[in-house]
C-alpha cells in the first residue's frame, strides 16, 4: 500500500509525471523540489517541508496512523532523511513509510 500511496501523494504534489511502473526508477534528485544549485543545508530544509506535506497527506487524506512507536516528529525526521539523499529511490521512500505508518 505504501508504494501506491507515496506515488499518488507525490504525483498530486506535482513532483513527477511518471506512471506507477516507471516511477520506481526515480530517485530523490529526479523530484521537482530537488534543486541541484542548493547546498546541503537548503536541501535539509526543503526535505523537511516535503516530509511534512507527505505526512499530512498520508494521515489526513489517506487515513494512515502512526505505528505504536512512531510519532509525527519521527515521521518528519525519517522521511526527511530519505528526501535529503539524492540517490534514494521512491521504493526506498516507500520502505521508510512502511516503518512509520499503519494503513
Amino acid at each position: 500500500m505504501s508504494c501506491q500511496s507515496v506515488w499518488g501523494c507525490l504525483r498530486s504534489l506535482h513532483q513527477f509525471g511518471e506512471n506507477f511502473k516507471d516511477a520506481e526508477k526515480l530517485t530523490i534528485k529526479d523530484l521537482a523540489f530537488w534543486n541541484k544549485a542548493t547546498d546541503a543545508a537548503m536541501h535539509a530544509i526543503l526535505a523537511k517541508g516535503m516530509a511534512g506535506q507527505l505526512d499530512g497527506m498520508l494521515c489526513d487524506i489517506l487515513g494512515a496512523n502512526y505505528q505504536p512507536e512512531k510519532s509525527n516528529i519521527d515521521a518528519i525526521n525519517d522521511i526527511g532523511a530519505v528526501f535529503t539523499d539524492p540517490d534514494k529511490s521512491l521504493p526506498d521512500l516507500a520502505e521508510a513509510v512502511d516503518t512509520i505508518y499503519a494503513f
